[in-house]
């Protein structure tokens, strides 16, 4: 008897467990990331003066989704052409997830939340995530997306990011990195990078 009671609350606890996790786990909408999908991105690189940097100048960089598990879950390691992982990303019940294996090994937080309100905040690897505009347009080499959420990404004292998502397909449409200014305060930031989507195959 106590191995039938003990058989049937195991069967309970996977249930309840696998509960939770679907419970967590975004929904697929048919055009979302899989294995293998693939982004090209135009990357400029940009002078504290504003120009156009020449070295390196402007230039298209590929990345491809490879399904992983980290921490018992799955993910997609986005990785470039010399096999590097630039970011790692999972769709979750809020939102877009992300981890920054450079940065914070498998650390990771909300990216990009979906359903967002503007002047929704939300913690980020850097800082803080605001939401500056939803339902907006922007139009990069790959077209002109008109569902954008456009999310503005602080750490303590100035902007880091400046992001631009969409909820159907290549979830990042434009991304823009800033950084202070040579012997200025930190809060004096420039545009360094500006990643624009030239075309998603998923």
């Amino acid at each position: 008897m106590k191995k039938v009671l003990l058989g049937i609350m195991t069967c309970a606890l996977l249930l309840a467990s696998s509960c939770k996790k679907d419970k967590n786990k975004g929904e697929d909408n048919g055009t979302d990331p899989i294995n293998n999908s693939t982004w090209i991105f135009k990357v400029t690189t940009f002078n504290e003066d504003g120009g156009v940097s020449a070295t390196p100048p402007p230039y298209t960089t590929t990345v491809k989704a490879q399904e992983v598990t980290i921490n018992g879950s799955k993910w997609l390691n986005l990785v470039d052409v010399t096999g590097v992982t630039v970011i790692s990303i999972q769709k979750r019940a809020d939102g877009w997830w992300y981890m920054d294996p450079q940065l914070s090994g498998t650390q990771s937080s909300l990216w990009f939340k979906t359903s967002a309100a503007v002047g929704n905040t939300y913690p980020y690897l850097y800082g803080t995530c605001t939401v500056s505009e939803v339902n907006a347009s922007v139009t990069v080499p790959a077209g002109t997306y008109t569902d954008i959420t456009r999310v503005k990404g602080n750490d303590s004292n100035s902007l880091e990011d400046d992001f631009w998502f969409t909820n159907t397909g290549a979830v990042l449409v434009k991304w823009e990195t800033y950084d202070a200014k040579s012997g200025r305060p930190e809060s004096d930031v420039y545009k360094k990078t500006s990643w624009e989507l030239v075309d998603f195959d998923r």
